[in-house]
């Protein structure tokens, strides 16, 4: 029988942005998640070129943090803009599969997402199928997007190896996005990134918004070539890897 999980804790800042009471910090910037988002995770992983360039039917996103979904969503709009612009294009589905130890309540992740008007009809697609909060894969099927949402929830050095990994490898890209690693040390060990390492791809990427040394130093030492690069608004630099 699935284990229900404790939801996240969280309060709403003055900017009106989620933060995690359990690691005090924030789910994604108080300037503008969504912009942060595009630049950490879609630009990061240069998605827009890469389908293009794309051969196979379908491609693999992972996130080592669900949190609000905005990843997700972002990367689910994404989608649908190039497969509208690219019909005849081989590449045909998007596959998201991401991890979430204390998923938010319902009720949080609506108040959270509807600061974003720009990707209101994929959060109320999001509601409609988000799943309680209960240990173990949920499958959430997003057709009009063309996107399949795996969201794992439970411990992420848990989660992942349980994944089924073909020799070549799973992933194609991965968003990293745990709070700091100063804040939830265990989302960015050296386990997890030997892990990661395990289930990518010859040319896998990688992106995060962190640009810590032991960060850098972990993925290095798990075999991805790594790159400071300029991060988002106010934060000077972020990762990006390629494996």
């Amino acid at each position: 029988m699935s284990k229900r999980l404790q939801s996240a804790n969280v309060h709403f800042n003055e900017s009106g942005t989620p933060v995690a009471d359990s690691f005090d910090d924030v789910y994604f910037s108080n300037d503008s998640g969504c912009d942060e988002t595009q630049h950490v995770f879609i630009n990061g992983n240069d998605l827009a070129e890469r389908w293009l360039n794309w051969q196979a039917a379908h491609f693999i996103i992972a996130e080592t943090g669900f949190g609000t979904g905005l990843n997700c969503i972002i990367a689910m709009q994404q989608f649908k803009q190039f497969r509208a612009a690219n019909p005849a294009h081989p590449l045909k589905r998007l596959f998201i599969l991401s991890t979430e130890k204390f998923p938010l309540a319902e009720a949080d992740l609506q108040n959270a997402l509807a600061v974003f008007p720009s990707v209101r009809e994929e959060v109320h697609a999001l509601i409609e199928q988000y799943p309680p909060a209960l240990g173990g894969c949920h499958r959430m099927n997003f057709d009009a997007w063309h996107t399949s949402v795996d969201l794992w929830l439970g411990d992420v050095h848990e989660l992942l190896p349980q994944w089924h990994c073909p020799l070549d490898g799973l992933v194609d890209a991965w968003f990293l996005d745990g709070f700091s690693p100063a804040k939830n040390p265990s989302a960015w060990s050296s386990e997890l990134c030997n892990t990661i390492a395990y289930l990518s791809s010859n040319a896998t990427t990688l992106s995060t918004y962190s640009a810590a040394t032991e960060v850098s130093k972990r993925l290095d030492e798990a075999g991805f070539k790594v790159e400071h690069t300029a991060g988002f608004g106010k934060k000077r630099e972020m990762i990006e890897a390629i494996f």
